[in-house]
């Protein structure tokens, strides 16, 4: 027997696993704050990436100069840190419910959407 919380999750994992939600599909492109982003990009990080939008993938960064092997593309702060928590029994909701329905990711990629 699942309980709401493990349906609520379960919802949750099918459309983070979807690879274009619809919804996301009917969102009109100057949602996506492509202007934002590339503003953001050009003061930290100069011109060598800019985001575009895409049909099939949605948003994208995508280098603007080609670059020499090692050389560093972007160097960011992580925004959010997520470790696994084996004593916690919503984490091990996650690794229960990733086991028995064979979700594609493995738990921690679940557990930091939730967390975040």
């Amino acid at each position: 027997l699942i309980g709401q919380s493990d349906l609520c999750f379960i919802r949750l994992v099918e459309m983070a696993s979807t690879p274009f939600l619809s919804s996301v599909h009917s969102m009109a492109m100057n949602d996506w704050n492509v202007e934002y982003v590339n503003t953001y990009l050009t003061s930290i990080h100069g011109d060598k990436v800019k985001c575009e939008v895409t049909d099939k993938k949605g948003r994208i960064l995508v280098a603007t100069r080609s670059f020499n092997a090692g050389e560093v593309v972007l160097e960011e702060r992580p925004l959010h840190i997520v470790v696994e928590k084996p004593k916690d029994e919503a984490y091990n909701t996650v690794c229960r419910l990733c086991k028995k329905h064979k979700f594609e990711q493995e738990p921690l990629w679940y557990w930091a959407a939730l967390c975040s």
